[in-house]
């Protein structure tokens, strides 16, 4: 990153994305106050560098919603989560695969706040794109498909309990 830092400067996008994949990389590790730092510096220079909407900015935005969903930070994880799904419907439109991922991301936030009805719509959308543009085999798909078995199972469970 030195390197990169002194041949590139701080307000790169080579740079931005660098910060972004270090931040992966410590949100994997379950380092979650560390992946932030670095997402911060990544969301910093790409709106800096290309403005608040712009699909760059979004990927920042829907890797800080997961990263303050696994934090436990729901509201920060919903806002995040929002507002890539606002820029990213705006500037690469409803039926691209980027726009496909933040419903997911959306879904899965909305998932563990336990509003399920409300995910499982955006696993549908998230859905209902990758079909259009891929085809039912689509790897990702099977994913989603799985994130929404898991809510439906534990509804018709959910339901079977209370009517006994």
């Amino acid at each position: 990153m030195a390197i990169q830092l002194n041949a590139l400067g701080e307000e790169n996008p080579y740079t931005a994305s660098s910060y972004n994949n270090i931040g992966v990389i410590y949100s994997e590790l379950r380092e979650f106050s560390k992946a932030l730092e670095y997402y911060k510096k990544a969301l910093a220079i790409r709106i800096k560098l290309f403005g608040e909407e712009h699909y760059k900015t979004a990927d920042s935005y829907n890797n800080m919603a997961l990263n303050y969903k696994w934090m436990k930070d729901y509201p920060k994880a919903l806002e995040y989560s929002y507002k890539a799904v606002a820029i990213r419907e705006k500037v690469l439109g409803t039926g691209h695969p980027d726009t496909a991922e933040s419903y997911n991301c959306l879904g899965l936030v909305l998932d563990t706040m336990g509003e399920f009805q409300k995910a499982i719509k955006y696993y549908q959308k998230a859905i209902e794109i990758l079909e259009k543009i891929s085809g039912i085999a689509h790897p990702v798909i099977a994913v989603y498909y799985n994130n929404i078995s898991c809510k439906t199972t534990i509804f018709f469970f959910t339901a079977t309990v209370f009517m006994i």
